[in-house]
């Protein structure tokens, strides 16, 4: 399974785990690994999950963090399926 999350962010799994990889562009010139300035690096490992749940729950907080989805998260809370929702706190 492999989930492309980003530009620099991908979810892979094996039989174990949920692997969440990320790269970052270079900031240098790599004469080891053959890239440039700018260029995009080799993915890596950043962070490991045996529960899917707790994996989804992070990546969505991650995007919240970095205001990727503030728009779909005010459509959400405006929806007339919410505002039906027995017990809304909203």
């Amino acid at each position: 399974m492999e989930i492309q999350f980003s530009e620099n962010t991908k979810i892979i799994a094996d039989d174990r785990n949920y692997i969440v990889q990320k790269r970052n562009k270079c900031v240098a010139d790599s004469e080891l690994t053959g890239t440039k300035k700018g260029e995009w690096g080799a993915w890596r490992d950043n962070a490991y999950y045996q529960n899917w749940g707790h994996l989804i729950g992070d990546m969505l907080d991650l995007k919240i963090r970095q205001k990727e989805v503030v728009f779909l998260i005010s459509e959400f809370k405006t929806s007339k399926t919410l505002t039906k929702m027995p017990n809304n706190k909203y």
